[in-house]
C-alpha cells in the first residue's frame, strides 16, 4: 500500500511538472515572434527551440518550431565590440567573411562554422579611432583591403590565422577614405576620400593611374566586370560614367536634384545597374545600353535605400534600408518582392551574396551581421508562382507548376532535374503514375476552349502525347488509377468526368453524373461544375467532388454512379482517400471543414475544424498516420489521423492551393499565389538544425532566469544535437 502510494505521489509530481513546463511553454510561444519583429531573430529562435523543448507535444510550441523555417535566418555574426558594423564582404572561395567596424577592427570569420578566426587590430593605436568603411577581397582572394584615414590598407590572407601587412596605398593627406573596390581583374582599385576626391591605383606597382579628381563628397563606385568603365554616383549631381583607360568621363546616365544615397550595384554580367531612385526607390538600368529599365517604388521599399547588391546570377537583387529591413527582389521575373528580412533594428551599412547565391550577409550600424538563406523554406529561391504540385514516393521527385512550365526537382535535395516546356498556358493540374514514369499536366483554358493533357515520359523526360479533352474550360483536376492505365479528367465549365488510356491517348468512357455533357455558363458552374478527383487504392471507386456540395462515387469496372453519393453544404475543392480505403477526407469551399467519411457506412464520422478559410487540397501519408491541408487562409495543417488531432499549423504569406507530401523526409511542399514553400515537419530535427547551425543558440542562465523563473536553468540544445 506504501509502495502503491509513493508511486502516485511520483506520478502526481511528474503531472504537475509536465503541467508547468507546458505553461511555461505557452508563456515564451509570443516571445518568439516579439524577439523576431525586435530585430532579434537569435533569440527568437532560441525561444522557439526551448518553448518546443519544455512542451513537445504543444501544437503552439511545434507550429512555433517549424515556423521558424519561413524566416531564412541562417546565423548572427556578433564581434561583441560595441561598434557600428558598416561591411561584410565574403571571399571568392565562400570560406571567409571579412567586416570592417568603426572602431577601426577588421575581423575574419569562418562562413561555415560562422567562427571568428582572427581580429587585425586598430592600427591607430590604444585610445585612436580608425573608422573602416569598406573592406574588399581582391578578386583571387590572397589580399584584403580596409579603407581608413588617409589610405587603404592591404594585407595578404592566404594564411587565414596570419594576415601578413602589406604596402598601403596611400592618398597623401589625412582624410578618411569611405569607400574602396578592386576591378574584376584585381589590377585596378578605386578609393574615395571623405572630402570627394576620388583616385584609381594600379594595385600591382603600388601607384596612381590618374590624378585625384572630385567627384562629391559620399560618393561610391563600381567597375564594370571588364574593368574598362567606373561608374560613380554622387549624393548631389549625376551618376557618371569615367573610361578607365583614356582617364576621362564619357557620359551621365541620370541627373537629379534632391540628395540621395550613392549605394549602386553591378550584375556580374555588366548588363544591370542597380541605384537609388529620386523618389525613395530603386531604378534599374540597361547599363552597355545606357537606358532606364525600371522603378521599382511602393510600400515594399519604406524609407530610402543604403545598400545595394546582385545575386552572382543576377536573378536577385537585394537592398539594404535605413528603417532596418533587407528586401529581396526576383529581378528575373520582374522586380517581385520574394522576401521582407528583419533582423536589424538600425540602419543595414552593407549587403552582399555569397559566391554561390546561397547565403546573404548583412551588416548594420546595431552592430552584428546577419546571415540570411537565400533558399530557406523557398523551393527554388526565386518567385515562381504555381498552383499546382505532385509528389512521386517511387522516384523522389516532385513536380511544380512554374508560370507556364512544370520543373522537376529531387528530393530533399532540392535539386532542379527537367522543365516540361507548356503550351503558353499556366499548368493547373499535375499528376504522377504510381509507379512514376508518366506526368500528367493539365493545362488551363479559355471558357470557350478545350483544355489539354500534355503526358511526359519522366525518365526520357520526352513528350509523348498530347491528349484534345474537348473538356470545356480550365481544367482542374486529374487522377491516375493506381494501375496507371486510366487518367480521369474534369474542367470548371463542364460537368462530366472522362476517362483516357494514357497508352494511347484514346477516350475510354464519358461519366455523366452532373446532368450531361453540355458546357456550362459560369454561373451553373458553380452548381453542377467538377472541382476535384480521387482514385480510391484498389482503383474499384472513383471519387469526383463538385461544386454543388455532392461526392459521387463511381463504379470503375462498370463506370457506373454508386447509389450512395456523399453530400455536405458548400463545394468540394479537396478530396482524399485513405491508404486504407476505408475513409474519403473532402474539403468544403463554404464551410472550411473537413469531413471524414466513413465508406462502409457512407457517414460522416469526423469533423476537422481549424481553417478559416475555402480548403484547396488534401493529402495522406502513405501509412494513413498524417493528413496535409491546404486553404485560402494562407496555411497548411497537420493532422494525427489516430486520435484526429492538429499536430501543427504552418503559415504562409498567401493562398496555398496544393500541397504535396514527402513521407520519407517528412516534407510539405506547398505552392500557391507565391514562391513554392517547402517545411520539415519533424519538430525534433528542425530543433536539431537550429542548435547545430546557430552559434551558441542556447539561453544564457541570466536570460533564463529573466524568462522562466519558475524552473532551474537547462541547456535548450542538451540532447538535440552533437555540439562538439
Amino acid at each position: 500500500m506504501a509502495a502503491g502510494g509513493g508511486v502516485l505521489i511520483q506520478e502526481s509530481r511528474a503531472a504537475a511538472e509536465q503541467r508547468l513546463r507546458a505553461a511555461v511553454s505557452g508563456q515564451v510561444v509570443p516571445m518568439v515572434a516579439i524577439q523576431y519583429a525586435a530585430g532579434n531573430p537569435l533569440g527568437s529562435h532560441k525561444l522557439a527551440v526551448e518553448a518546443y523543448r519544455l512542451a513537445p507535444d504543444s501544437v503552439q510550441a511545434i507550429s512555433t518550431l517549424l515556423s521558424t523555417q519561413n524566416q531564412h535566418f541562417d546565423d548572427t555574426l556578433d564581434p561583441r565590440n560595441g561598434a557600428p558594423i558598416w561591411k561584410a564582404v565574403f571571399s571568392p572561395d565562400g570560406k571567409t567573411i571579412a567586416t570592417g567596424s568603426s572602431n577601426g577592427e577588421v575581423k575574419l570569420w569562418d562562413a561555415t562554422t560562422h567562427r571568428q578566426i582572427t581580429t587585425i587590430p586598430n592600427l591607430a593605436g590604444p585610445g585612436r579611432s580608425m573608422n573602416i568603411t569598406t573592406v574588399a577581397f581582391s578578386p583571387d582572394g590572397t589580399n584584403l583591403a580596409a579603407t581608413m584615414m588617409g589610405m587603404i590598407r592591404l594585407w595578404e590572407v592566404t594564411d587565414r590565422d596570419h594576415p601578413r601587412v602589406l604596402p598601403a596605398l596611400n592618398t597623401g593627406d589625412v582624410e578618411q577614405v569611405s569607400f574602396g573596390a578592386f576591378s574584376r581583374d584585381g589590377r585596378l582599385m578605386a578609393g574615395i576620400s571623405g572630402g570627394g576626391k576620388l583616385r584609381v591605383w594600379d594595385v600591382v606597382h603600388r601607384r596612381l593611374i590618374a590624378a585625384p579628381f572630385h567627384v562629391g563628397e559620399g560618393s561610391h563606385a563600381a567597375f564594370t566586370p571588364d574593368a574598362r568603365t567606373l561608374v560613380i554616383a554622387s549624393p548631389y549631381g549625376a551618376v557618371r560614367l569615367w573610361d578607365v583607360r583614356h582617364r576621362r568621363f564619357t557620359r551621365s546616365l541620370t541627373r537629379h536634384t534632391a540628395k540621395l544615397n550613392t549605394a549602386l550595384a553591378i550584375s556580374r554580367d555588366g548588363r544591370t545597374l542597380a541605384l537609388p531612385a529620386e523618389n525613395g526607390g530603386v531604378q534599374l538600368w540597361d547599363l552597355p545600353r545606357r537606358r532606364r529599365l525600371n522603378t521599382i517604388t511602393g510600400d515594399d521599399l519604406g524609407r530610402a535605400v543604403a545598400a545595394l547588391a546582385f545575386s552572382p546570377d543576377g536573378n536577385l537583387l537585394a537592398a539594404g534600408g535605413y528603417d532596418s529591413h533587407v528586401r529581396i527582389w526576383d529581378h528575373a521575373a520582374g522586380d517581385r518582392l520574394l522576401a521582407d528580412l528583419t533582423g536589424h533594428i538600425a540602419q543595414v551599412s552593407s549587403v552582399e551574396f555569397s559566391p554561390d547565391g546561397a547565403t546573404l550577409a548583412s551588416a548594420g550600424t546595431d552592430h552584428v551581421v546577419q546571415l540570411w538563406n537565400m533558399r530557406g523554406n523557398f523551393l527554388n529561391g526565386r518567385f515562381s508562382p504555381g498552383v499546382t504540385v505532385a509528389f512521386s514516393p517511387a522516384r523522389s521527385l516532385l513536380a511544380v507548376a512554374e508560370y507556364s512550365d512544370v520543373v522537376l526537382y529531387s528530393m530533399p535535395a532540392r535539386r532542379r532535374v527537367a522543365t516540361f516546356p507548356g503550351p503558353g498556358l499556366i499548368p493547373m493540374a499535375v499528376a504522377f503514375s504510381r509507379d512514376g514514369t508518366l506526368l500528367a499536366v493539365a493545362s488551363g483554358a479559355e471558357p470557350d476552349r478545350y483544355g489539354t493533357v500534355r503526358l511526359w515520359d519522366v525518365s526520357h523526360q520526352k513528350l509523348l502525347k498530347t491528349i484534345a479533352t474537348h473538356h470545356h474550360g480550365a481544367m482542374n483536376a486529374i487522377a491516375f488509377s493506381p494501375d496507371g492505365r486510366t487518367l480521369a479528367t474534369s474542367a470548371i465549365y463542364d460537368p462530366t468526368v472522362r476517362l483516357w488510356n494514357p497508352a494511347d491517348g484514346s477516350l475510354r468512357a464519358t461519366l455523366k453524373g452532373n446532368g450531361g455533357d453540355l458546357a456550362l455558363t459560369r454561373a451553373t458552374a458553380l452548381t453542377q461544375g467538377v472541382q476535384s478527383l480521387a482514385y480510391s487504392p484498389d482503383g474499384r471507386t472513383l471519387a469526383a467532388g463538385s461544386f454543388d456540395g455532392i461526392v459521387r462515387l463511381w463504379d470503375t469496372r462498370r463506370n457506373a454512379l454508386a447509389d450512395d453519393r456523399l453530400s455536405q453544404r458548400s463545394g468540394v475543392p479537396a478530396l482524399a482517400f485513405s491508404p486504407d480505403g476505408r475513409t474519403l477526407a473532402t474539403g468544403g469551399s463554404g464551410d472550411t471543414l473537413i469531413r471524414l467519411y466513413d465508406l462502409a457506412t457512407r457517414k460522416v464520422s469526423t469533423t476537422l475544424s481549424a481553417h478559416t478559410a475555402q480548403i484547396n487540397d488534401l493529402v495522406y501519408s502513405p501509412d494513413g498516420a498524417t493528413l496535409i491541408s491546404a486553404s485560402d487562409d494562407k496555411t497548411v495543417r497537420v493532422w494525427n489521423m489516430r486520435d484526429k488531432t492538429l499536430l501543427a499549423g504552418l503559415t504562409a504569406d498567401h493562398k496555398i492551393v496544393a500541397v504535396a507530401y514527402d513521407a520519407q523526409n517528412r516534407t510539405v511542399v506547398a505552392t500557391g499565389i507565391g514562391p513554392p514553400l517547402v517545411w520539415n515537419i519533424d519538430p525534433r530535427r528542425v530543433a536539431e538544425q537550429i542548435c547545430g547551425r546557430l552559434t551558441g543558440p542556447d539561453l544564457t542562465p541570466e536570460g533564463w532566469k529573466n524568462l522562466i523563473p519558475q524552473l532551474p536553468y537547462e541547456r535548450s540544445c542538451d540532447g538535440l544535437t552533437n555540439r562538439g
